[in-house]
């Protein structure tokens, strides 16, 4: 008998081993996917550009800069941006809420050229910087 001890031991430690096993795959919990800031443009020809982001909750503050082509000049914008050049429309939201924001562009004339975007925000959760690039 004291032969099989140690066989009888080393399968009950195998059998321990295999259920502690299951049980950690059973119930491990997998976070979710971190949410991310998504666009697109719904317009960007004519004299209005417009751009669209949906905001997961979480975020805090986006900042987003809209490049235009040279030679295009920029009459309003819609928020109010924070700065507007030659080059462009820049956006500084704090605060933000979960939702979609819409930024518009009107120019004085059609647009000439290319429009591009590029979002810049910390992920909610995690803090990781992100910078998200929209073409139309």
């Amino acid at each position: 008998m004291s032969s099989l001890f140690p066989i009888r031991t080393c399968m009950l430690g195998r059998l321990l081993l295999a259920t502690a096993l299951l049980a950690a795959a059973l119930f491990t919990v997998v976070p979710p996917a971190e949410a991310a800031i998504s666009g697109r443009y719904l317009a960007a020809s004519g004299d209005s550009i417009v751009l669209t982001l949906d905001v997961p909750a979480g975020s805090s503050a986006i900042i987003v800069e809209q490049t235009i082509a040279a030679g295009n000049q920029v009459v309003a914008t819609s928020p109010t941006a924070s700065k507007v050049s030659a080059r462009g429309v820049k956006w500084l939201f704090k605060n933000v809420q979960a939702g979609t924001i819409t930024l518009t562009t009107r120019l004085s004339a059609p647009l000439r050229g290319g429009v591009a975007a590029t979002v810049r925000y910390h992920q909610p959760g995690s803090g990781q910087f992100t910078e998200l690039h929209i073409r139309p």
